[in-house]
């Protein structure tokens, strides 16, 4: 009987406990809700960039970057780093990249570079250091080149080498034009000690 009597205690004091913190509840919405003044939440809050000093330290760890132009050029990769430049906004500098890049939605190059920087108003993607780029037509290897978008070229005025089936190319500079956009494959002029091997 004695026990009877303790659960019935106990789940009086449950009930209770339920039911007082469901009405605190009611009333601290309430009060929240009258204290608050009416829809004046204060000016909009605005951030410039005009004199931030990105040399203190901006950085971004681990990221993926996505770009797209009218014409259908489109980048995509990951990137280890990226670090604004100073006072230059529309360039971003990129480490340590690996992704691909899609000419007029047609041609597909994938490319690696152990630094990019990117200009952003003129269509154009930097790459330094060792790097490649590969589609099924070609691999291309060197420390510099130049992606232009509004032009659908590559530039590079450092030496390269070209790889196609059964043949590899050396030059000094290079430049590569893709002029119809119904064709899926560069035209490449090559300067400054061209050396070809062909592989039987």
């Amino acid at each position: 009987m004695k026990n009877m009597g303790l659960v019935i205690s106990y789940t009086s004091i449950i009930r209770f406990v339920k039911i007082l913190s469901t009405l605190v509840a009611l009333v601290l919405m309430t009060m929240i809700f009258m204290i608050s003044s009416e829809n004046n939440f204060g000016n909009p809050v605005e951030v410039e960039t005009r004199d931030l000093d990105f040399s203190s330290g901006f950085q971004i760890d681990g990221a993926q970057l996505a770009g797209l132009d009218l014409d259908g050029n489109r980048f995509n990769f990951r990137a280890s780093k990226i670090n604004p430049i100073n006072n230059d906004l529309p360039i971003i500098s990129v480490n340590d990249i690996l992704g691909s890049i899609t000419f007029t939605s047609e041609m597909l190059v994938q490319i690696q570079a152990e630094k990019a920087n990117i200009h952003t108003k003129n269509n154009l993607i930097n790459l330094e250091g060792k790097l490649q780029l590969e589609n099924e037509n070609f691999r291309l290897t060197g420390t510099s080149i130049t992606i232009d978008f509004e032009k659908n070229a590559l530039h590079s005025s450092k030496a390269i080498k070209i790889f196609l089936p059964n043949t590899e190319i050396q030059a000094g500079k290079l430049e590569a034009l893709k002029s119809d956009s119904n064709n899926l494959h560069f035209k490449f002029f090559l300067e400054n000690g061209v050396k070809f091997k062909y592989f039987l």
